[in-house]
């Protein structure tokens, strides 16, 4: 009833449902959701998953208590995952919107194109470009060129300088081959404006 009254006060228009992986705990979600469509109907809803042993039933149970979009980043799964792939052909038939959403990762360029065409096929609607933020521990956070990015003036994020212009080289390699998914750069500038 807090997240309630918050969201009554504040006018989201609406809910995602993220992690971690918010299918570990699948039944925790679908009670949520159930919880914000029986007093939140209007407000628009999806989730993100890496989707690795996501089951059909779970789909279309969410799908009927009313998820409106899945969201799924392969690159947690070296992109070619086939059983991600057929996940996602799946969730393309039932709801609303799928999405695959990763950071623009410079170094996997060829990685995703090899797998691009199979996201035409699957029925995505979008594909979402997050710029690459560096991480302590991140392989390629130590030879990487690095920016710098003060979120929202107080969060310092490194970020790898290529990102953004890798986004442009397959958002030009999906404009040639006439996509229909759209393809969203997802910049720190453009999430901070979110934020």
């Amino acid at each position: 009833n807090i997240i309630l009254n918050y969201l009554e006060r504040i006018q989201f228009q609406g809910i995602s449902f993220s992690g971690g992986e918010c299918f570990l705990v699948y039944d925790r979600m679908l009670e949520w959701l159930n919880f914000f469509k029986i007093n939140k109907p209007e407000l628009y809803y999806w989730a993100y998953t890496n989707g690795i042993n996501i089951k059909k039933e779970q789909l279309e149970e969410l799908k009927k208590y009313g998820l409106n979009e899945l969201r799924f980043n392969i690159a947690a799964t070296g992109y070619k995952d086939q059983s991600v792939l057929e996940t996602i052909s799946f969730a393309a038939e039932i709801f609303d919107y799928v999405a695959v959403e990763i950071p623009s990762i410079p170094g996997d360029f060829e990685k995703l194109m090899e797998v691009l065409p199979a996201f035409e096929e699957r029925g995505v609607d979008y594909l979402n470009l997050h710029e690459y933020i560096l991480v302590p521990g991140d392989p390629d956070s130590k030879n990487s060129p690095k920016g710098s990015f003060l979120m929202n003036y107080e969060i310092k994020m490194e970020y790898h300088q290529d990102s953004l212009s890798n986004t442009s080289r397959i958002k030009k390699f999906c404009r040639e081959n006439a996509y229909k998914m759209n393809v969203n750069n997802c910049s720190l500038h453009k999430k901070e404006n979110q934020m």
